[in-house]
């Protein structure tokens, strides 16, 4: 399992990180009731909020928290170097709230207060906030997952639960201090707890390019995907590709071993092609003159499946077949127009006409209707001269 690197060399970087970011001016590090402290720049996407107390040990029995104290956050895993992406500092009664701070990603929560660490891991999955104390338990499960997640994995939050639950009965056995006060006996510790409950879990599907969810967490990625480091226990994974049913496993994860979830996809039926519809034909008048004119001629048209459709418009009467003529859609709407030119009437009664808009999708789809009826007018005869 991959190491922690640099750590020996992050405390003092990590003043030094602190140092920059009040003398880059950055503010939020008072002692207010609910501090909110820096963050430093991320890519445009939905954030979440942390906040909590720091708690140590003989501190009312670890229920009083340590104020005026930094709290750094940092995405695991941590090289030596790295900023933090946040900072803020504890109020009077040991309070702190971190915002802007990325989803999806293990974050490491971080406290270093009376010359001691204290820290947690989260994995923040919407933009709620959620409430995680620093304290001794938390502090092992964070130092289990520094020692085992590799690049770009984290622990879903029911992982990260049922890993602090085994800290917490780890260190229920030294009831004579808190041990994670040392960093070596902490290293130790969780040394002890990766080898006996963390394994790895290896997704395939058929076909592949599935995304994954692991206890209702969105990983991010997609098969075939191996993640490195998982809490041993139930975990219900699902695959979600368009096209295919999604597939659900309960898989019970072993700890130093892999374990193999291979996932055959089962296609969707086919949906049967639903035919365009026509909702409305307008016309630019009901009435024209004796000698014709030009109509315009409007179509609200639909298609459920969203096919590219061909409209069309043509009219009917008069004894005449006349072509159809091709309507263009108007942008951002389901209107579709053109214009007809009616001929002119030399009869002696008035000229009715409809006009028919078809609509094919081509994939056998079709639909027409016709509008009301228009008229063209007659000329009317002069009259007749008296005494004839």
């Amino acid at each position: 399992m991959p190491k922690r690197k640099g750590r020996n060399n992050l405390t003092g970087q990590r003043y030094l990180a602190w140092g920059l970011l009040l003398g880059m001016g950055l503010s939020g590090c008072g002692g207010g009731e609910e501090p909110t402290g820096p963050a430093l720049p991320q890519p445009e996407q939905a954030y979440g909020t942390v906040e909590g107390f720091v708690l140590v040990e003989g501190r009312a029995e670890g229920r009083q928290g340590v104020p005026k104290v930094a709290v750094e956050v940092f995405r695991l895993p941590r090289e030596t170097g790295d900023l933090p992406l946040a900072t803020t500092q504890t109020s009077a009664e040991g309070f702190f709230r971190l915002t802007n701070l990325p989803l999806q990603v293990a974050l490491l929560l971080e406290a270093q207060p009376e010359f001691r660490t204290v820290s947690a891991i989260v994995t923040l999955t919407d933009a709620a906030t959620l409430r995680k104390d620093l304290n001794p338990t938390t502090t092992l499960a964070a130092a289990v997952a520094e020692q085992t997640l590799s690049s770009g994995e984290a622990f879903s939050p029911a992982q990260l639960a049922r890993l602090e639950n085994v800290a917490g009965q780890t260190l229920a056995a030294y009831p004579s201090g808190d041990v994670t006060a040392d960093a070596v006996q902490r290293g130790s510790l969780a040394a002890a707890i990766a080898a006996a409950h963390v394994g790895s879990l290896d997704i395939r599907s058929t076909p592949s390019g599935a995304q994954v969810w692991i206890d209702d967490w969105d990983t991010g990625r997609t098969t075939p995907t191996l993640f490195t480091a998982q809490i041993k226990g139930q975990s219900t994974v699902r695959l979600h590709l368009d096209g295919y049913r999604d597939f659900v496993a309960v898989v019970e994860l072993r700890a130093g071993a892999r374990t193999r979830l291979d996932a055959s996809l089962e296609p969707l039926p086919a949906q049967a092609n639903r035919a365009p519809r026509i909702r409305l034909i307008s016309l630019s008048t009901t009435s024209l003159p004796p000698e014709g004119d030009l109509l315009t001629v409007t179509a609200t048209v639909t298609d459920a499946d969203s096919d590219p459709l061909m409209v069309t418009a043509r009219l009917r009467g008069g004894g005449v077949t006349f072509a159809g003529q091709r309507m263009t859609r108007l942008e951002g709407t389901d209107q579709y127009q053109t214009t007809l030119r009616v001929p002119g009437n030399l009869g002696s009664v008035p000229q009715s006409y409809t006009v028919e808009v078809t609509a094919t999708d081509g994939r056998g789809g079709l639909a027409s209707a016709v509008s009301d009826p228009l008229t063209v007018e007659t000329v009317e005869s002069p009259p007749s001269p008296a005494g004839f």
